[in-house]
């Protein structure tokens, strides 16, 4: 996995952002200052793409 790690307040939440299909690392972090400004951020990315079972 990809990550992106973007400091916020010492004092502040960690806001982790995962996204659906078609986003990268960076797709939620303006989502997540929107949220809260002071948080810390981490957007995750897969590298691999989602299999999905039949039925």
């Amino acid at each position: 996995m990809k990550a992106i790690y973007q400091q916020g307040a010492a004092d502040a939440p960690v806001l982790v952002l995962l996204h659906g299909t078609g986003g990268d690392e960076q797709s939620l972090l303006e989502v997540g200052k929107a949220l809260d400004p002071q948080a810390s951020l981490l957007g995750r990315k897969r590298h691999a793409p989602l299999l999905q079972t039949p039925g």
